[in-house]
C-alpha cells in the first residue's frame, strides 16, 4: 500500500522540483535561473528537456496533484515510463514494472543487461548504493483503479527496489491524477435518449 496520508500540490510545485532535477544533470544544457523563471516558463523548459515524458502535463486535462510515499510492493508495482515493446525499460522489464526490472537486475550480469536492453544497469546499482534522503519520483494515472506509470525517475525507483539491506524508507513522490474520460457515458447516454425516442431497441453492449 501507499501512505494514505496524501497531501495535495500545486503542479506548479512539481514542474519547479522535476526541472531542478534535470537541470542538475551533467548532460543537460540548461543554464537558466530557475528560481526566477515564471511558472509558465519552467513549464515550458521542462517540456523542452523532457518532450516525451512531461507531454501529459499539458495534454490530461484537470489534472490534479498529489505528494504521498510509497512502501516497497507499491513501487515496486510502479509501471515503467511507456516505451514500445522489447526496447530499452520493456527490455529490461518484461512486465513493465519497476518490480520486474529490479529482480532481472538481481540476477544477472549488468553488462548482459546493458547490451540486451539499452539501458545503463550500472548507473542503477551504482545508485543502489547511494546514501542519503530519496528524490521524489513523478507519476501519473487515470482515477480508479488503472497502474500509476513513471514519468520522472525511472532508474531511481529500480535503484530503490533494489535495496535489500536495512528497513525500507517509504519513497516520496508526486503523482498526478486525470479524471476519467466523460466524453464515451455521456455520448452513450445521449444515444439511448435518441433510440427511445425513434422507439428503437437498445443496441446490444458488445
Amino acid at each position: 500500500m501507499h501512505d494514505r496520508r496524501m497531501q495535495r500540490v500545486r503542479q506548479a510545485a512539481v514542474v519547479r522540483a522535476w526541472l531542478r532535477r534535470e537541470a542538475a544533470n551533467p548532460s543537460t544544457a540548461f543554464d537558466d535561473d530557475i528560481a526566477s523563471m515564471t511558472d509558465r516558463e519552467r513549464l515550458v523548459a521542462l517540456l523542452d528537456l523532457k518532450p516525451g515524458a512531461s507531454r501529459f502535463v499539458v495534454t490530461a486535462p484537470s489534472l490534479r496533484w498529489y505528494r504521498l510515499a510509497l512502501d516497497e510492493p507499491a513501487l515496486r508495482r510502479l509501471r515503467l515510463i511507456a516505451c514500445p515493446e522489447q526496447t530499452l525499460w520493456r527490455s529490461l522489464s518484461p512486465d513493465g514494472t519497476v518490480g520486474g526490472a529490479a529482480d532481472r537486475i538481481a540476477r544477472i550480469d549488468p553488462d548482459r543487461l546493458t547490451a540486451e536492453s539499452g539501458v545503463d544497469v550500472n548507473y542503477i546499482t551504482s545508485l543502489a548504493e547511494e546514501t542519503g534522503a530519496a528524490e521524489p519520483l513523478v507519476a501519473h494515472t487515470r482515477r480508479g483503479h488503472a497502474p500509476w506509470t513513471i514519468a520522472d525517475g525511472n532508474h531511481r525507483a529500480v535503484a530503490r527496489a533494489l535495496l535489500s539491506t536495512g528497513p525500507f524508507e517509504p519513497q516520496p513522490t508526486y503523482l498526478a491524477v486525470e479524471p476519467n474520460s466523460v466524453v464515451r457515458p455521456l455520448r452513450e447516454r445521449l444515444l439511448g435518449l435518441l433510440r427511445r425516442a425513434l422507439g428503437r431497441s437498445p443496441t446490444p453492449p458488445r
